[in-house]
């Protein structure tokens, strides 16, 4: 019984240790559903309250059966411990690294053709000269530095460029269905008036 108690409060660990996080990547996740339009809910808090929910149910669930697995095979507290903190950490890393790239693709699709296409020019070509000038003699220090610098004036100018072009006025779905519609009731009407008239004497 002393043994089925001790697997549940490392499951309990487990569960503790991953909820933060797995609450935190539900409610990022569910904010960038709300901004896209793709999300349920009519307001932004109770998107991101349901995130929390959603994340950190799930994460917590997955890290108790983990805290299981290693209180189940840990020969002693200290190696136990580690464990945890390895969960605890990976855990976090694979998270914010999918934030990370699911806010950077977010961030070039929000930006269109044009202005992606003037980002990653400006970012490329100052790495470029940055490596040139780097193999001329400056100090690798210096020449990152003003590479970084670059790219982030480039991400702040065409983020400014961006929020203040005109913006597209795109049809909805419902306009495009109507559009549709029409075009089809034309078409249908032409090839109805090209039709050679019928030749059966039997019917009117």
């Amino acid at each position: 019984m002393e043994s089925a108690f001790d697997l549940f409060l490392w499951g309990l660990a487990g569960a503790l240790v991953l909820v933060v996080p797995g609450a935190l990547f539900g409610a990022a996740a569910r904010t960038a559903a709300f901004f896209k339009q793709e999300a349920s809910e009519n307001t932004l808090k109770a998107a991101v309250l349901r995130g929390v929910l959603q994340g950190g149910l799930f994460v917590a669930g997955f890290g108790f059966l983990v805290g299981l697995l290693i209180g189940w095979q840990a020969a002693s507290f200290a190696e136990g411990y580690r464990s945890l903190l390895l969960l605890a950490g990976g855990t976090s890393l694979l998270m914010c690294g999918a934030t990370a790239l699911g806010t950077t693709a977010y961030f070039w699709t929000w930006l269109g053709e044009r202005y992606l296409g003037l980002f990653l020019s400006i970012v490329i070509s100052g790495s470029l000269l940055a490596v040139v000038a780097w193999k001329c003699g400056l100090p690798r220090e210096t020449a990152a530095l003003a590479a970084l610098t670059l790219a982030l004036l480039a991400t702040v100018g065409v983020t400014i460029a961006r929020l203040f072009s005109p913006r597209e006025v795109r049809p909805s779905p419902a306009e495009v269905a109507e559009e549709l519609w029409l075009d089809w009731q034309t078409v249908r009407r032409e090839d109805v008036r090209d039709q050679p008239p019928s030749d059966d004497r039997f019917h009117s």
